[in-house]
C-alpha cells in the first residue's frame, strides 16, 4: 500500500512538470546488509574495489543528479558499507527509469558506459545513453513516515526528457549548484518537502542545462541587489531584484559592481497575452514571456562561465545596456523577484 501510494504522488510530480512517469510499481531502495559473509569477503577480494582512476564519462549527456538529502543517504551508506558504492540508472519492467546503488566489483562494465556526476560515480547501460538528457534522484519521505521525518534510502528517479520542439540556440549546458538553488529556496531543500520539491528541482535542473544564454549586467548593489536580464526573442530587459538575506551573499561571492556584466538564462513562454511588464522592442521575434536564471548564482562551472561569456556577442551585450538604462529611467521602477522560481512572474 505505502508503495502505491508513493508512486501515485510521483505520478502527479511528473505530470505537473510535463514530463512521462513511471507506472505505479515499487521503487524499493536496495538496502545491504552491514556485515559481509564470508563468501561476500573472499569475491570482493578479487573484484575491484573502485573505478579506473583515469575514468571519464562517455559524454557530457546524459548528467545524473542527486539531492543533498540523497547524497547524504548515499555517503551514509557508503561509509556503512566501508567501500565505494556507485549508481546505476536502470529500468524497471515498463521501460522507465530506476536506479540502483552497488558495490563498483559488482557492475559489468563491458555493459556500462560512466556517465557524468562529479559526486558519485554513476553508470548506465550503453543503449541507453541517449535516451535521456540526465536523471534526478531523490530520497523522499515514505507515505507512513511521521511529518518533518523521512526514512533514508526510499529512491525515486526520475528522468530529464530532451526538449520537445524548439531548441536554445545557444544552451547554458551547466550543472546547477544544489547549495546555490537551495539559498534562493530553501523550502525544496527540507526532507518534508521532497515529494512535492522534485518537480521544482527537476525544471531548474532542466533550465540550468538546456535555456537559452543571453547578457544581463548588474545595476545596482545596494540599497537593493537588482539585475537586468535581456531577451534577444522579445527584445527587452526585465529588472530582477533579490532579497537582502541573499543578496549580501551573492555581492561578496560575485565582486558584484554595478555594471558588472553576467549571464541569463531564458526559457520561454507563448501564454495569450504579453506579460504586462514587458516592452517588447522594434526587433521582436517570438514569444510573451520568459523565465530568467542568473546563471553565476546557480552554477559552479567557472569554465562554462568564461565560455557563455566569450561567445556573447557584443551587439547583445550593448543592446541590453541601451534598454536596461531604458529601465531604470522609467518611474516607478518595477522589478521581479529574482530568485529563479518566481522570476517568470511579471513585476507588479
Amino acid at each position: 500500500m505505502r508503495n502505491r501510494v508513493a508512486a501515485q504522488r510521483q505520478m502527479s510530480i511528473c505530470n505537473q512538470f510535463g514530463v512521462a512517469g513511471p507506472s505505479p510499481a515499487p521503487l524499493l531502495s536496495r538496502k545491504f546488509h552491514p556485515v559481509r559473509t564470508p563468501k561476500q569477503f573472499l569475491r570482493d577480494l578479487v573484484r575491484p574495489a573502485a573505478p579506473p582512476a583515469d575514468e571519464k564519462p562517455a559524454d557530457f549527456f546524459p548528467q545524473v543528479f542527486f539531492t543533498p538529502r540523497a547524497l547524504r543517504d548515499h555517503e551514509a551508506l557508503t561509509k556503512k558499507r566501508g567501500r565505494q558504492l556507485c549508481t546505476l540508472i536502470t529500468r524497471m519492467k515498463d521501460g522507465e527509469p530506476d536506479s540502483l546503488v552497488t558495490p563498483y566489483g559488482n557492475l559489468q562494465p563491458e555493459f556500462l558506459a560512466r556517465i557524468s556526476c562529479p559526486e558519485v560515480a554513476c553508470y548506465i547501460e550503453r543503449k541507453y545513453l541517449e535516451q535521456h538528457a540526465g536523471y534526478l534522484i531523490d530520497h523522499v519521505p515514505l507515505p507512513n513516515d511521521p511529518p518533518g521525518t523521512r526514512t533514508p534510502n526510499f529512491a525515486i528517479t526520475l528522468a530529464l526528457p530532451w526538449p520537445p520542439g524548439a531548441t536554445a540556440s545557444d544552451p547554458g549546458l551547466l550543472r546547477i549548484s544544489m547549495a546555490k538553488l537551495g539559498r534562493m529556496h530553501p523550502e525544496l531543500m527540507i526532507d518534508a518537502a521532497a515529494m512535492d520539491a522534485m518537480g521544482p528541482i527537476l525544471g531548474a535542473v532542466y533550465h540550468m542545462l538546456l535555456a537559452d544564454a543571453n547578457p544581463a549586467l548588474c545595476v545596482a548593489i545596494e540599497p537593493d541587489l537588482i539585475v537586468s536580464a535581456f531577451s534577444a526573442d522579445i527584445d527587452c530587459v526585465v529588472l530582477l531584484r533579490f532579497p537582502s538575506e541573499i543578496a549580501r551573499q551573492l555581492v561578496i561571492e560575485q565582486n558584484l559592481k554595478p555594471g558588472r556584466r553576467l549571464i541569463s538564462l531564458n526559457s520561454y513562454r507563448d501564454d495569450e497575452h504579453m506579460a504586462a511588464d514587458l516592452k517588447p522592442g522594434p526587433k521582436y521575434s517570438a514569444w510573451k514571456n520568459y523565465n530568467p536564471y542568473i546563471a553565476e548564482f546557480l552554477a559552479d562551472d567557472t569554465e562554462r562561465l568564461a565560455k557563455l561569456h566569450a561567445d556573447m556577442p557584443d551587439w547583445a551585450w550593448q543592446r541590453c545596456k541601451e534598454l536596461t538604462v531604458a529601465a531604470v529611467k522609467t518611474k516607478p521602477v518595477k522589478c521581479r523577484d529574482g530568485r529563479p522560481l518566481r522570476s517568470v512572474n511579471p513585476a507588479k
